[in-house]
């Protein structure tokens, strides 16, 4: 279709406001809630704004006059998604993720918005765990449109993983990976799931998920933390490393705080070790005299909502890495996270890669 015929209307998610200079006009996108001020020299390229619904370029043309700002104009406004294509806007309508690919439309203009929710679509994820954090984000995924999903998780549902996870008392003694695979998949029938109920103790076990499952995954996410989060990152990152695959600590839950990140990006990132030695050489002040204590049984309280909150900022990395676009970067690259229960508070630190790693130093 011509330039001309194309039909646009204003976004439903976007409000034009006057603003004091007659001049300024300003865009409101709700889904993200940001602003943009645009300057408006011809005050008819407004009124004609004001018409759009589904109206053609040349009709307005017609009407307004304007040949040469006018397309422009309207093709200015597409690029910084504040108008779309109808026939675009009509697929999305009739999609079952239709409120997805309209939170998307903040960021990809119409002639971007299909392609990128199909990039999200068609990924590949490796999940490893799917307990308390794990089964969440799992849950998110799929909801936000994610096709393809291996699960990796050798444990049975128990009572003690109620109070946190998305299993129900029917699940207890069922395989994780199984019973959350088919709550996924009432989600949407077009989902594939993939169980593997093995435990995650070196890279070999994930080359092996890898040779089976016979295709590159296009994201790994660790939310296992056995024996502990420290183990199971060094070894996810380093197959990741050795694959160039994108992967996300996801974090979890313990001394009242939900810990959220890092996003690991293969030759763009600081990776696991630089963050690692990063927090090994900074300890705060009032953690000077605290000494490790070798407790085999431990066990650490949680609330349901901390495990949520990890889970939530995981799925929102995800697709940012998913949707591969600069228009969409994800931003726990570097960064690490703590949602503070006791003060209700979000905190986060920033890395730099570490210029003598091993992994990552040869790219600074």
């Amino acid at each position: 279709m011509t330039e001309s015929k194309l039909k646009y209307r204003l976004r439903p998610s976007v409000s034009l406001v006057p603003t004091r200079d007659e001049m300024i006009w300003e865009f409101f996108q709700s889904n993200t809630r940001r602003l943009k001020h645009i300057r408006v020299q011809d005050q008819w390229l407004i009124e004609a704004i004001k018409e759009l619904d589904g109206t053609c370029v040349d009709e307005l043309v017609a009407k307004y006059g304007l040949p040469d700002q006018l397309p422009k104009f309207l093709e200015y406004l597409s690029s910084v998604c504040l108008i779309e294509e109808v026939s675009i806007a009509q697929v999305v309508n009739e999609s079952p993720y239709n409120r997805v690919l309209n939170f998307l439309a903040d960021y990809f203009p119409s002639g971007e918005l299909i392609n990128a929710f199909e990039r999200i679509r068609n990924s590949h994820v490796l999940l490893v765990g799917v307990g308390a954090v794990g089964s969440w984000i799992a849950h998110l995924l799929a909801q936000s449109g994610v096709k393809h999903l291996i699960l990796c998780d050798p444990d049975i549902v128990k009572a003690h993983n109620l109070n946190r996870s998305l299993f129900v008392d029917s699940d207890k003694g069922k395989m994780k990976t199984k019973a959350l695979g088919a709550k996924l998949e009432v989600i949407d029938h077009g989902i594939e799931v993939s169980c593997f109920e093995i435990m995650i103790n070196d890279v070999d076990d994930l080359d092996q998920v890898l040779s089976r499952c016979q295709t590159c995954f296009d994201l790994v996410i660790n939310a296992s933390d056995y024996p502990n989060v420290d183990i199971t990152s060094k070894t996810i990152s380093t197959f990741c490393m050795s694959h160039n695959i994108p992967h996300i600590i996801a974090g979890g839950y313990n001394l009242h705080l939900s810990l959220i990140g890092p996003t690991i990006i293969p030759k763009e990132t600081p990776c696991f070790y630089c963050i690692s030695r990063r927090l090994e050489g900074g300890h705060p002040e009032d953690f000077s005299r605290v000494r490790k204590l070798y407790r085999p049984k431990r066990n650490i309280g949680n609330l349901s909502p901390l495990a949520g909150i990890s889970a939530s900022f995981t799925c929102f990395e995800a697709i940012r890495v998913l949707v591969k676009s600069e228009r969409l970067r994800p931003v726990m690259v570097g960064r690490r996270g703590e949602f503070n229960f006791l003060t209700s508070k979000l905190n986060f630190s920033e890395y730099s890669r570490m210029p003598d790693c091993e992994w990552c130093g040869s790219i600074i």
